[in-house]
């Protein structure tokens, strides 16, 4: 895992624990914070940070809601 990779992953991991035990209001599952880390472990920090950005900008009242899971990896 890349340095940029870990520092974002340790981003999200403590926006997780800051908020850990309030109600989730994220409209989807997974929660966008798991989303971000599922997507920079499997895709990196760059097209990682970019799948996680476009799932928060999903995430409002009059946006999408339900099963979002993340892309699959293209690698072999």
């Amino acid at each position: 895992m890349s340095p940029v990779a870990r520092v974002l992953r340790a981003g999200v991991r403590g926006y997780q624990r800051v908020f850990a035990g309030r109600p989730s209001p994220c409209r989807h599952v997974p929660s966008c914070s798991n989303y971000a880390l599922e997507a920079i472990d499997g895709h990196g920090a760059v097209r990682g940070g970019w799948l996680a950005t476009k799932r928060l900008c999903r995430c409002h009242p009059w946006g999408t809601h339900g099963y979002d899971p993340v892309p699959a990896s293209q690698e072999p």
